[in-house]
């Protein structure tokens, strides 16, 4: 139900501002961005990858990223998605007898695909209205933050072999249980964060900001390990757990991006400001 709320201010938000404040040229991108963004989510729906609830909240966030944020945004929304289902289908091949299960258990709903792409929506309607471009940088280190926690769960479940373990204690925990952490999975997580923010960067046409570059890799990936430590604190039901406190996997992940988004702003304030 919220998500279907989301989904709907976010597009009373989008027609508003094309019928009433948009320019003839915005105008254009916009219904190109709805277009593409209609027959990308179609063929993501036809090939079992979101729900329809997924698919109604995929149009929205994808013509948002394309229509308001030009190539760049279509390029972050795009590189998330199909960056996380090709390194899904690397892990799980179709000979793997888990390929299929983990493939259709993996199916994007509404709360899901919002509670990755909420903030990075909402601020790229900001950077839009205010044009400043620090906003578009802390909007890359929200969505960075859920790639880099996609790309270390999946990783870390599939590769770790058991060797996951949890991060408040660090004892031994079966591969993919919630606040469970692995150095396969901690790597990738950041190389994840580390490869969506080069690509930004060349698109941006700052390829060498060196400032831009840590302030996006760690920001996302400051809020991927937030991600297993909320985990670990609210989501795990094992006996090691003492919190009175629950929140589910959506919430976290909502969490956490606003905590990658937050250590972005902070390292990128800190550096104009000369404190760092």
């Amino acid at each position: 139900m919220i998500d279907r709320l989301v989904s709907y201010s976010f597009t009373f938000l989008l027609l508003f501002f094309a019928v009433v404040l948009a320019s003839e040229q915005d105008q254009q991108r916009i219904i190109i961005a709805l277009g593409l963004a209609i027959a990308i989510v179609g063929l993501a729906l036809f090939l079992n990858f979101l729900t329809v609830d997924g698919a109604g909240s995929a149009i929205v966030i994808g013509t948002v990223s394309f229509g308001l944020g030009g190539w760049i945004g279509a390029y972050a929304i795009l590189f998330f998605f199909i960056g996380t289902h090709i390194v899904t289908r690397i892990l799980y091949r179709k000979e793997s007898p888990d390929f299929l299960e983990k493939r259709y258990s993996d199916r994007r709903n509404g709360s899901q695909v919002w509670s990755n792409g909420f903030l990075f929506t909402a601020l790229l309607f900001i950077w839009y209205f205010t044009k400043m471009d620090l906003w578009l940088f802390v909007a890359m280190g929200a969505l960075a933050t859920s790639l880099s926690d996609t790309w270390a769960s999946e990783v870390g479940e599939s590769l770790s072999s058991g060797n996951a373990r949890m991060i408040t204690t660090f004892k031994k925990v079966p591969a993919g249980t919630d606040g469970g952490i692995s150095l396969q999975g901690t790597l990738f997580g950041f190389f994840g964060a580390f490869l969506f923010t080069v690509g930004f960067l060349f698109l941006y046409g700052q390829p060498l900001n060196w400032t831009l570059l840590l302030a996006i890799s760690i920001g996302g990936f400051s809020g991927c390990i937030a991600d297993s430590y909320l985990g670990a604190l609210f989501q795990n039901k094992c006996e090691d757990s003492d919190s009175r406190y629950s929140l589910s996997n959506n919430n976290v992940n909502t969490i956490s991006t606003v905590i990658g988004a937050a250590v972005t702003f902070g390292i990128l304030i800190s550096t104009i400001h000369g404190l760092v």
